[in-house]
Order: C-alpha cells, then sequence, then structure tokens
C-alpha cells in the first residue's frame, strides 16, 4: 500500500499564528464606539466581501506565514492531492496543492452572522469530526489506534460548546440589543432635556421681560407719584393763596365800603348842610321880603350863592356816581378772578384725577406682572424639578452603560481565554498529529481512511478560521460600541457642564 505522509504544521507558522491571536487580544482593551446608525452605514457602504481587502494566508507545509501590512494572518488549509504509485511504498505529493482560502468577512457580512441561525455543520462528502475524542474513538474502532493512544490529549466538549460561533454571535446580538435599546433611552431623554431646556429657556426670558416691565411700571408710579405730590402741593399752595387773596380780597372790599359809608355820610352831611343853609337862606330871604322889600343887589347876590350851591351838589353828584362805577367795576374784577380761581382748581383737580387714575392703573398693572413673576418662578421650580427627574434618568442610563461595559469586559475575558484554548487545541492537534505520523507504519493499510482524516483536519482547520474570523468580527463590534460608549460620555459630560453653566447663570 502506499505511504500517505501527515505534513505537521511548521513551527514558523504556528508562532506568527499565536503572535497574531496576542495583537488581537491586546487590541481588545479599549474599544472605540460609534452610534448604531453609524455601524448601519457602515455596513451598508462597505464592500461585497468579493472586494474585500485579501489578507495575508498561511498554507500547511510552508513556513512563509506571518503579519503583512499590519494584517493578522489566516491561516489557510491545503490539501494536497496524493499519487498512488504501485509498488512504491513511498509517496510524495504533487507541488500543485490545492489551497482552499476563505477571507475576511467584510462588514456588509455582519448582519448575516449576526441574524442567520444556527443550522448543521456544513457537509463536504466526507466524515466531520466535531472534536478530536471523536476523531480517535473513530479510529479506535477502525482499529487503527490503541485505547491509550491520545488519552487526554482531545478537544474540551464544554469549551468547542461555550466558543460555538453561532452562540458567540447570539451573545454579541443580545449586547447589541441591550446597547441599542441604552442608546435610544439615552436619545429620548436627551430630546426631553432638550425640550426642558427650552421650555426653561423661555420661561426665564419671559420671566426677565416680566422683571424689566415690573421694574419700568414702578418707576412710572414712582414719578407719577412725584407728579401727584407736587400737584397736591401745588394745589394746597394755590388754595393758600387763593385764601389770602379772598382775605384780601374781602379786607379791601370792607375797607373800600367802609370809605364808601364815610363818603356818603360825608356827602349827606354837605347835602343837608346845603339844604339846611339853602332853607335858612330862603326863610331869611322870604322874612327880608316880608319886612321889606329887598334890593336888586342882595336878590342878584341870594341868586349866586343858590348857583354856586347848586353847582356845588352837581359836583357831588358826579363824584357819587364816578365812586358808585369805580364800585361796579371793582366788583366785575373780581368775580372775575374768582372765576379763574375756580377754573384753574377744577383744571388741577382733573389732572389730579388723571394722575391718579394713572397711578391706580399701573398699580394694577404692577401687581398682574407681580402674580406673573410668582406663575413664572413656580413654572421655573417645577421644570428644575422635571431637570432633577431626567438627571436621574441620565444617571440609570449611565448606570445601563457601566454594566453594558461590564458585560464587554466579561465578553473580552472570555473571549481571552478562548484564545488561550486555541492555543491549547493547537498544542493538543500537534500531539495528535506526532501520536499519528509515530503510528503511520501500523496504519498504512488505512491510508484511505488517513487521506479522509487529512480532509477532515482541513476542514475542521477552514471551521477554526471561520470562529476566528468571526472572533475578530466580534471584537470589531466591541470596538464599536466602546467608541459609542465614550462618545455618549462625552456627550453626557458636555450636557451636564451646559446645564451648570445655565444654572449658574440662572443664579446669577
Amino acid at each position: 500500500m502506499p505511504e500517505h505522509p501527515i505534513r505537521p504544521m511548521p513551527k514558523s507558522s504556528l508562532a506568527s499564528i499565536a503572535a497574531a491571536k496576542a495583537a488581537k487580544a491586546a487590541a481588545t482593551l479599549s474599544y472605540p464606539q460609534l452610534p448604531p446608525q453609524n455601524i448601519v452605514r457602515r455596513i451598508m457602504a462597505s464592500p461585497p466581501p468579493s472586494e474585500a481587502m485579501t489578507p495575508p494566508r498561511m498554507t500547511h507545509g510552508h513556513g512563509k506565514g506571518g503579519e503583512a501590512n499590519g494584517h493578522v494572518p489566516v491561516m489557510t488549509a491545503a490539501v494536497g492531492k496524493r499519487n498512488k504509485k504501485p509498488g512504491n511504498d513511498k509517496s510524495t505529493p504533487t507541488d500543485e496543492a490545492s489551497t482552499s482560502q476563505v477571507p475576511l468577512m467584510g462588514s456588509g457580512d455582519f448582519s448575516g452572522i449576526l441574524q442567520s441561525p444556527p443550522g448543521p455543520m456544513p457537509q463536504t462528502g466526507s466524515r466531520v469530526f466535531l472534536n478530536d475524542q471523536q476523531e480517535l474513538d473513530y479510529l479506535r474502532s477502525l482499529g487503527g489506534l490503541a485505547e491509550g493512544d491520545g488519552d487526554g490529549q482531545g478537544l474540551d466538549p464544554d469549551f468547542l460548546a461555550s466558543t460555538s460561533p453561532f452562540k458567540t454571535a447570539e451573545r454579541a446580538e443580545e449586547l447589541h440589543q441591550k446597547y441599542i435599546e441604552a442608546w435610544t433611552a439615552w436619545k429620548h431623554a436627551e430630546r426631553e432635556v432638550g425640550k426642558e431646556r427650552k421650555v426653561t429657556e423661555q420661561a426665564r426670558k419671559e420671566r426677565e421681560a416680566a422683571r424689566v416691565e415690573a421694574i419700568r411700571s414702578t418707576k412710572e408710579v414712582q414719578k407719577i407719584t412725584g407728579l401727584c405730590r407736587a400737584l397736591q402741593k401745588e394745589n394746597k399752595k394755590l388754595a393758600t393763596q387763593l385764601g389770602e387773596l379772598q382775605v384780601n380780597e374781602r379786607e379791601n372790599e370792607l375797607d373800600l365800603a367802609g370809605r364808601f359809608e364815610e363818603t356818603l355820610a360825608q356827602i349827606n352831611e354837605r347835602l343837608k348842610k346845603h339844604e339846611k343853609e339853602k332853607r335858612e337862606m330862603i326863610r331869611q330871604a322870604e322874612e327880608k321880603v316880608s319886612s321889606s322889600s329887598p334890593s336888586s343887589t342882595e336878590v342878584t347876590a341870594l341868586q349866586a350863592k343858590l348857583k354856586a350851591i347848586e353847582a356845588e351838589k352837581t359836583m357831588i353828584l358826579e363824584q357819587l356816581q364816578g365812586f358808585q362805577q369805580q364800585y361796579a367795576i371793582r366788583e366785575k374784577l373780581y368775580l372775575a378772578q374768582c372765576r379763574s380761581k375756580e377754573v384753574e382748581l377744577d383744571l388741577v383737580d382733573a389732572r389730579l384725577d388723571r394722575e391718579r387714575e394713572r397711578a391706580d392703573l399701573h398699580a394694577a398693572t404692577s401687581s398682574m406682572l407681580r402674580s406673573k413673576i410668582t406663575s413664572l418662578q413656580q413654572t421655573e421650580a417645577e421644570l428644575r424639578s422635571q431637570l432633577t427627574l431626567y438627571v436621574e434618568k441620565f444617571k440609570q442610563v449611565e448606570e445601563t452603560l457601566n454594566r453594558s461595559n461590564e458585560l464587554f469586559a466579561n465578553f473580552r475575558r472570555e473571549m481571552e481565554q478562548m484564545s488561550q484554548k486555541t492555543k491549547k487545541l493547537e498544542k493538543d492537534n500537534q500531539a495528535v498529529k506526532a501520536k499519528s505520523e509515530a503510528s503511520r507504519g501500523r496504519i498504512a493499510e488505512m491510508a484511505d481512511m488517513l487521506h479522509k482524516k487529512d480532509l477532515v483536519i482541513g476542514e475542521r482547520d477552514q471551521q477554526l478560521k471561520d470562529a476566528e474570523k468571526r472572533r475578530t468580527l466580534l471584537e470589531g463590534l466591541s470596538r464599536t460600541l466602546q467608541r459609542e460608549r465614550d462618545a455618549a460620555r462625552q456627550e453626557l459630560a458636555a450636557v451636564k457642564r451646559s446645564e451648570e453653566e445655565s444654572s449658574e447663570v440662572s443664579l446669577d
């Protein structure tokens, strides 16, 4: 039977894989964040997998793997086509090897990984082993391995169950859903805080406007009050002057009346005296006429004396008429002055009433503005209480984000444990391959089965590469969520600073 050797993986390739996984584990220490809409935008804008960058590859049987251009090398399974030559125990693989390489998944395949339901393992027409223990049991059933071969070197079934790509995808999807819910709640709270901030700002502006209006009204009330006081003082002054003027007018009137009475009395006395003299002269003339006939000179003298008395009487009557006319004119002047003073008093009273009405109107406006300021202060207090409630909600959202960060940290630790177990798995694979090579002489007749085993190992390597790519994708998701968390914290810090500034401004 021809011999089909199994080529072990070179140590340089194993070292490159270990270095790449260590670099990935170190890169998971900080996860930058992006908002979920940016993730969706990146997924929609990402090129298809066929156009994605092809990472450097590593094949079995070659030591030219490793890191290139900062990309993690991906191990590819190469299955050599062995030519069976009859009569020759040594068989060499051909130079041409069919190398199956799976490129890294683009960001467009993210939804397919998270949302694809778990299904059966792919079948390639050959037997598929879930772990080394099944493979060893199968070889033992065929008689190719002894019972003691490979004991304790198999894979851990619990580890494979816990590191299943479908369970990891489900956990990542669950974490992503929780983070999206937290992000939605935070955005809702941010919108509510923005609305409340606008309402608070509007109330503050209205309160400032009402305060300015109240100050202006107070100044106008003070001005009107001062004018009222000045008008009252002027009114009192005018009333005092009017009283003094009335007293003076009465005194002048009494004085004038007294003088007029005295003048009338003097005139009456003079008239009575002239009448008496006239009667006396008439009586004397009659006596003289009766006693003796008067001479012409005496009659002429008496007539001249009578004319003089008549002229004096006429002059006195004219003076009396002049005094009467002056008294009537003075009475008219006094009445006109009294009417003008009364009109001035009525005007002052009207102005005083108008100023009082304006003062009452401004007082009512001031009271209304004070009540409005009080209501605005109550509204501000209510808005502040609502703002405090939203701050508490912000704290709850922050606690939720912290819990999400703890979940991400646990997931990162599990990924590190997964990488360690993967290294252990590689060591176990090397041990199994060494034992298989040591027992190659005993299982020469089972070359076809070993060939199938080689194919199965290639498929398992393919599955490991798929799991590695999924892990890389999950690490990218974790970094994206970390960036979103940092952005959310920065926005929360900015909101808190703006709230503190607004509170300081409102207190000022």
